[in-house]
């Protein structure tokens, strides 16, 4: 890690080498930084760390990736399965 001045403000340089996947350099503000390497695991690498706290597929990157047809589809088994639950749960409740 190597911290620089750059264009006045204090950046950090992280750099995680791998074996198989290749690197890339990065800089940071050195706040970025800080909030990444409090979050880190003692178990864990800076990429790691990273790739944890980005988290799976953001909702906003599945849109469009179902047709028409099936997004009705899925809406409605969604809403029978919701109608489902609350039949049940009445049912539950009803004694």
């Amino acid at each position: 890690m190597i911290s620089e001045s750059v264009f006045g403000e204090t950046a950090t340089t992280v750099q995680q080498y791998t074996s198989d996947m290749g690197t890339k350099t990065i800089q940071l503000d050195e706040e970025v930084y800080e909030r990444i390497a409090s979050a880190q695991r003692d178990d864990e690498t800076v990429s790691q760390t990273i790739n944890r706290l980005l988290g799976t597929t953001s909702l906003h990157e599945l849109v469009g990736t179902l047709s028409d047809d099936d997004a009705d589809k899925t809406r409605a088994a969604v809403d029978a399965s919701r109608e489902a639950d609350t039949d049940a749960a009445e049912e539950l409740y009803e004694d």
